[in-house]
């Protein structure tokens, strides 16, 4: 009878701090789900308030785009864009009506077309994922254009080096075969594919339970500051995946494990974006992260071979740099690496632009 009593007293104050929590909005950054395709995806309709950098509090929508609700089918007058990215492109750190993918439709339906912009960003996609959400999302809505915005350090994430394979993070990666033809590597999702398996119970609490993620919250926390934790938690994780890590090895083709040049992968992909996107009568247009200070040498050099690149495939470019440097206050564009809300309505505008050329 005690244990019963305990019970209950228990149920009554988890109920109680649920309200609590959800009228403090407290508990409601989480926004992904594993998953073992992609490695991760957005919940779907998940109210988000976010907090880290900027604020916004929004719906993510029931294909968990964070946008608003967009039918597939298509009308004949509209023209469609669909927009892609990492978590700039998704920008949780201004509400939704102020990023770039809600501000564009707006600019575009100023005259008798109907426009329709759809934004597929999400937070740590790679180049390679964001082809793969153009694949198997983007092109169910039969877009017009296609915008992909290409940011600092994208192509460090598109493959996996010999020497960092165990520690990598869970996602389809690409390299380059001895033929030079892009090839697509799962070994490290089939590594990981216990980790990534999602009971349908624990996508219900990540959705509804203010509860569940407040302690989400607290152990983010503390895999970032404490390192006992954070080891703790990595070695876990080793010791869970080491028999799949086995199996997968051994699947591996050679040329996958050989060392790979990042940004050849990269350019390879850019390629496929460009070619899926002529196979379906769209426009490519590759944007590139504005680079306002000249402090990283590397983006720096990759931008003059993207133009070059896009200029022999016939594909378009949009280097936001120029658009940044002239504004009169260009910090004002950025919170701390996203951008502000003024970011966001010079990204709208200059891709406004662009689309409105042809």
């Amino acid at each position: 009878m005690k244990y019963l009593s305990t019970m209950v007293w228990l149920v009554i104050a988890a109920v109680l701090l649920e309200g609590l929590f959800a009228w403090l909005a407290i508990g409601e950054q989480e926004f992904l789900r594993p998953d073992t395709r992609m490695g991760t995806v957005h919940l779907r309709d998940k109210l988000v308030t976010w907090r880290l950098e900027g604020y916004s509090r929004d719906r993510l929508n029931k294909r968990g785009e964070r946008d608003i609700e967009h039918a597939i089918d298509k009308s004949p007058e509209t023209r469609r864009v669909i927009l892609l990215g990492d978590s700039v492109c998704e920008a949780l750190q201004v509400p939704m009506a102020a990023t770039y993918a809600r501000r564009l439709q707006g600019l575009l339906n100023d005259g008798s077309q109907k426009w329709e912009t759809i934004n597929l960003g999400c937070s740590g996609y790679s180049t390679g994922q964001e082809l793969l959400a153009l694949r198997d999302q983007g092109l169910q809505y039969k877009p017009d254009i296609v915008a992909l915005l290409y940011s600092r350090g994208d192509s460090l994430e598109n493959c996996v080096q010999p020497q960092t394979r165990a520690t990598s993070e869970p996602r389809p990666y690409f390299y380059l075969g001895n033929d030079g033809s892009l090839q697509q590597d799962d070994s490290v999702l089939q590594a990981n594919r216990r980790n990534l398996q999602s009971p349908a119970f624990l996508d219900y609490l990540r959705t509804n339970s203010h509860l569940y993620g407040v302690w989400s919250q607290v152990n983010f926390n503390l895999t970032l500051t404490d390192k006992i934790y954070n080891r703790l938690i990595k070695n876990y994780k080793q010791l869970i995946a080491r028999f799949d890590q086995s199996q997968s090895m051994t699947q591996i083709a050679p040329a996958a494990l050989q060392p790979q040049d990042n940004f050849a992968v990269t350019q390879k992909l850019i390629s496929r974006f460009n070619e899926v996107c002529k196979q379906n009568n769209a426009r490519f247009i590759l944007m590139t992260f504005p680079d306002v200070s000249n402090l990283d040498p590397e983006f720096a050099r990759q931008v003059p071979l993207l133009k070059q690149q896009a200029a022999a495939q016939g594909f378009e470019i949009l280097d936001l740099s120029p658009a940044f440097r002239a504004q009169k206050h260009v910090s004002k564009m950025f919170l701390q690496v996203h951008f502000s809300e003024a970011g966001h309505a010079v990204v709208a505008q200059s891709l406004a632009e662009q689309i409105k050329k042809k």
